[in-house]
């Protein structure tokens, strides 16, 4: 099956207007387009502005975009740690947290308050929180970050499925001889 075209890259102004929009689905719909394509470190303040969205697929859209800044970005920083740990009313939980996570390291943000939000989200059941939450201590590579990636391996060890034991096996292996 083919795969879709990239949809229009929405311009910086169409991207700042659209924040105003009460139609939740236009602001999804243009932060998503945006975000599949490189974005410009012109639209940044906007970027950060989408971060506060109180819907959480602009703010996981803006998130990414971010991320693809890199370095550039640093200044998202704490927009982006606010994003990742604020809670959904409904659930009680960051919807948001993987995706600003990967934009955290990707942007250089301070590595023990990664470890610090990665050790604040330990206790989600959610493979997605646990898988992301090992791949950005693995990326972090610090002695602490290095250190916890071990915990929550051998932490959740017991309650892992068959799959899921496969996949911290091949991307974890060293970690799980313990916890095994």
């Amino acid at each position: 099956m083919p795969r879709a075209p990239k949809p229009p890259k929405p311009s910086s102004e169409q991207l700042a207007a659209v924040l105003g929009d009460f139609n939740r689905y236009h602001r999804h719909d243009a932060l998503y387009d945006y975000s599949c394509h490189t974005p410009d470190i012109a639209d940044l303040s906007t970027l950060r502005r989408a971060l506060q969205d109180p819907e959480y697929p602009v703010v996981r859209s803006a998130a990414v975009s971010i991320g693809k800044l890199g370095p550039a970005a640093r200044e998202a920083e704490r927009d982006l740690f606010v994003a990742a740990r604020r809670a959904d009313t409904a659930l009680d939980i960051p919807q948001s947290y993987c995706e600003c996570l990967d934009a955290l390291i990707a942007i250089g943000a301070e590595p023990d308050a990664i470890v610090e939000l990665v050790f604040s989200n330990f206790g989600h059941t959610n493979w997605g929180y646990v898988r992301s939450s090992m791949h950005a201590l693995h990326r972090l590579a610090t002695p602490k970050a290095l250190d916890l990636l071990g915990r929550v391996v051998t932490f959740w060890w017991p309650d892992l499925n068959k799959r899921e034991r496969a996949y911290v096996q091949k991307h974890f292996g060293e970690w799980t001889k313990g916890a095994a």
